[in-house]
């Protein structure tokens, strides 16, 4: 009994800390967008839009799989 609580716990405390990295990451991207925008004036050149989605959907996937 104690071995399930202790993986259930163990199973949520895991997720979150995933859950933290991924959102910390996605802020990380964003702020590099940002400051992408402030010396290029815009970021409407869809190459740089593209690869932060493909990067954050990686990482994304990477840690859903865990």
């Amino acid at each position: 009994m104690f071995n399930d609580i202790y993986n259930f716990v163990w199973g949520l405390n895991k997720k979150t800390v995933f859950l933290i990295l991924d959102i910390n990451f996605f802020l990380t991207l964003l702020l590099l967008q940002n400051v992408h925008v402030r010396l290029h004036g815009c970021i409407s050149d869809s190459k740089y839009e593209d690869t932060y989605h493909k990067i954050f959907e990686a990482f994304h996937l990477a840690f859903a799989s865990t």
